[in-house]
């Protein structure tokens, strides 16, 4: 979350001081520390005085302040549903979140002159009017109504391998020269089998890691390059930091494909399987919306 936001047509700094829920380590819902959000750096920058932040306040951006009462008058206008949605400490901060989008958004439009514009307050309802349809296309869409669908679950699954797959890694085994004549002796000697690399000196390891071309061009390609496995040796001696070495593979790990039985894969799927069913869930919601309250002449 930003602390602060300045305006393109203000010099004033849209700043605010949220004091957020966070769950205890016991992770038991209704055991929360409230965290006292402070950008210092930003505060100084722009301006702000905190000593401007009234008690109770859990937000506030530039001169307004959103309090736990202006939560409960927003979350009284949605439907049952939506209530349940936004209660809890995680609901209420999602709430809270949308509050300062849309102070923001007010007080933009106070700056360009349009504060007493009804566009502004139409504005204002689309943001509560969004927050009530995400809470109804959940009502209507579980996630565990569409888990009961495995078929469709694996077909979204197969659509998503791309995102699942982790990437091969591997390590690398060496010991470092002075010289290059030295170093490209030693890997000599290394592939006639006349020394083991123990002999050259002190061995240094790296971490398995995913290759990366960009930040080691020629260290990477050695290492990941197709036709070498763990036990063989890099076809030179190559620059590792700022250390001529030879070495050898050290470990290399596969790419794999995580797979359902990862509860962040699952839930996953499962939020990509209701982002395709919403556009024509949310017709539905709108058709009977249109049907129940017909539109009226002016």
């Amino acid at each position: 979350m930003n602390l602060f936001a300045r305006s393109d047509r203000s010099d004033r700094c849209r700043g605010y001081v949220a004091a957020m829920p966070e769950p205890g380590r016991d992770g038991t819902r209704g055991l929360w520390r409230w965290l006292l959000v402070i950008g210092a750096a930003s505060l100084v920058a722009c301006g702000a005085e905190v000593d401007r932040v009234r008690e109770g306040t859990l937000a506030r951006v530039g001169d307004r302040n959103i309090d736990a009462e202006a939560l409960a008058a927003t979350q009284a206008q949605l439907g049952a549903y939506g209530q349940a949605r936004f209660r809890g400490s995680l609901g209420q901060r999602a709430l809270l979140e949308t509050k300062m989008i849309e102070a923001l958004l007010e007080l933009e439009a106070i700056d360009a002159g349009l504060g007493d514009d009804p566009r502004v307050e139409w504005m204002l309802n689309e943001e509560l009017a969004t927050l009530q349809m995400a809470a109804e296309l959940e009502r209507r869409l579980p996630l565990e109504a569409l888990a009961r669908d495995s078929r469709a679950m694996q077909q979204e699954f197969a659509s998503m391998h791309d995102r699942f797959r982790t990437d091969e890694q591997r390590s690398f085994r060496g010991v470092s020269f002075e010289s290059i004549a030295d170093a490209a002796s030693a890997l000599a000697q290394l592939r006639a089998g006349e020394v083991q690399l123990e002999d050259l000196g002190e061995i240094q390891s790296t971490r398995p890691a995913s290759a990366n071309f960009a930040e080691f061009p020629l260290f990477h390609r050695m290492l990941f390059a197709p036709e070498i496995g763990p036990g063989d040796w890099l076809a030179a001696p190559v620059l590792v930091g700022t250390k001529l070495m030879v070495g050898a593979v050290q470990t290399s790990t596969g790419d794999a494909l995580r797979t359902l039985a990862d509860p962040e894969v699952r839930e996953a799927v499962l939020l990509g399987m209701r982002k395709r069913r919403n556009p024509a869930l949310r017709l539905e919601i709108l058709a009977e919306l249109a049907e129940r309250y017909p539109e009226q002449p002016p």
